[in-house]
């Protein structure tokens, strides 16, 4: 795979068997490795963890660490290490019984660490239950699905701070709901609609080419760029802002609820998304009338406004065209909480069911009547006129 990847990047993320071999005449290796090792993630695939060199850097790893710990951290006969420790190595192993290598590994890291139980070391090394071996596309899923989920939760407890995500400070207690969905994610044992909630945003197509998880797949729909991939680390407060507002419609909804490309169906009304005024529903045919969410920063400054949309079939039948005219409505943060001062969560909710149900409301809000229009426009016209004279 690091073929298909650009030259500069796959040595980042990639180590060969060549790499792992021949220490002693490359050094460099073995610096690259340590290094790795202190900061980074490593995962070992197929080859590598019974290797001399990486057992002895390992170790050497682990004994330059010793003395981080907290002398005090003594976990009690029924506590495992895995939550006082963010350094931990979690081993998986194919076969039934771990093999020497595993053990090496585990043992030399609880050694690293004093006053821990001399049996936690079990603790770290994942092994098959049954006598078949493990998909390694499941193992690589679960482990795609876990860092997924931690990326997601770290992308929302940054966007709980306003000073991080403008929409929290237009929309009142989007601070407090992001930690919210922050903690149901965090929580494996949650339960009722929030698992659900996990499930359908996690969840991995198998029939598609690239099986990314449905909120991966959803947001590049939703950025206009379905064939792109956009990372959650960089996008925190998108990623935030539209995992937000599809909580809200889930709930709204009972969790009766479908991602579909870049827009979902509530109240049976067709739901786009997107970060600007792009024709995300252009190739919508569904003769029925739709609304847009505008998010981003473009959403705190722009008004909400209703657009038409021509819909052109072909009759068959009767050999001609039929064209249907659909209102569209273009719904911002700024409109929906305009004059809004309930801060309950159930307030939140109310309102934007209401705006889905009666988006010509909040249109309306925006839309000046005609003598407030023109008094504006003589206005401008004025002051243009007077900076003309002024340059004169």
């Amino acid at each position: 795979c690091a073929l298909e990847i650009q030259n500069e990047k796959y040595d980042q993320i990639l180590f060969t068997s060549q790499q792992l071999q021949d220490w002693r005449d490359r050094q460099w290796a073995a610096d690259l490795f340590r290094f790795k090792l202190r900061s980074t993630t490593l995962l070992f695939v197929g080859y590598g963890s019974d290797e001399p060199q990486v057992l002895h850097t390992i170790q050497k790893v682990f004994e330059e660490t010793k003395d981080d710990f907290d002398n005090n951290n003594v976990g009690s006969e029924n506590d495992t290490i895995f939550k006082e420790y963010s350094n931990i190595p979690i081993i998986s192993s194919y076969e039934k019984d771990p093999s020497f290598v595993h053990k090496y590994i585990a043992r030399s890291y609880c050694e690293s660490i004093k006053n821990i139980k001399n049996s936690s070391w079990k603790d770290l090394i994942l092994t098959e239950s049954t006598d078949e071996n493990l998909s390694a596309d499941s193992l690589m899923r679960k482990i795609y699905n876990e860092v997924l989920v931690k990326l997601v939760s770290e992308a929302l407890d940054y966007s709980s701070k306003e000073t991080n995500a403008t929409f929290t400070a237009y929309v009142p207690i989007a601070k407090y709901l992001l930690k919210n969905i922050r903690k149901s994610f965090k929580d494996n044992k949650s339960d009722g609609e929030k698992k659900k909630f996990k499930d359908l945003i996690f969840n991995i197509d198998d029939n598609l080419k690239i099986p990314y998880p449905e909120i991966i797949k959803f947001f590049s729909y939703v950025k206009g760029d379905a064939k792109k991939y956009f990372s959650v680390r960089n996008n925190k407060e998108a990623y935030s802002e539209l995992i937000f507002l599809l909580y809200i419609l889930f709930e709204l909804e009972n969790g009766d609820m479908e991602l579909k490309d870049n827009f979902v169906k509530v109240f049976n009304k067709i739901i786009y998304f997107s970060f600007d005024k792009s024709n995300v529903y252009e190739e919508d045919k569904s003769n029925k009338d739709f609304i847009l969410f505008l998010l981003g920063n473009v959403s705190i400054v722009e008004d909400s406004e209703r657009i038409r949309k021509k819909i052109e079939n072909d009759n068959l039948e009767n050999k001609h065209k039929e064209i249907s005219i659909h209102n569209g409505y273009i719904l911002t943060w700024k409109s929906i909480f305009q004059d809004y001062d309930d801060l309950t969560i159930e307030g939140i909710k109310n309102r934007i069911k209401d705006c889905i149900q009666r988006p010509r409301k909040y249109v309306a809000k925006e839309r000046k009547s005609i003598n407030k229009r023109f008094k504006n426009y003589k206005l401008s016209s004025e002051r243009s006129s007077t900076n003309d004279v002024s340059n004169t």
